[in-house]
């Protein structure tokens, strides 16, 4: 089984992985490359993830993006 991982932030696919651990891992470095370079690294201790169901859900910075970014963990 694959995971497929969708950004809703920008509505396309970051990439199909093999494991659930390497999707969570891709969502964790896509944040840093994409969404971190948009605020002062001092605003943030780490990227932090939530899960709910099948949406990944970015935390931080609290208050910073009027609607937090979320991806979509499909199971292919």
């Amino acid at each position: 089984m694959e995971y497929e991982v969708i950004d809703t932030f920008g509505d396309h696919v970051v990439g199909v992985y093999k494991t659930k651990e390497e999707a969570m891992y891709a969502i964790r470095l896509y944040c840093v490359q994409k969404i971190m370079s948009k605020v002062s690294l001092p605003s943030q201790d780490f990227v932090t993830l939530s899960e709910n169901g099948n949406e990944i859900i970015y935390e931080n910075p609290i208050g910073y993006f009027p609607n937090k970014p979320k991806f979509i963990l499909n199971k292919i």
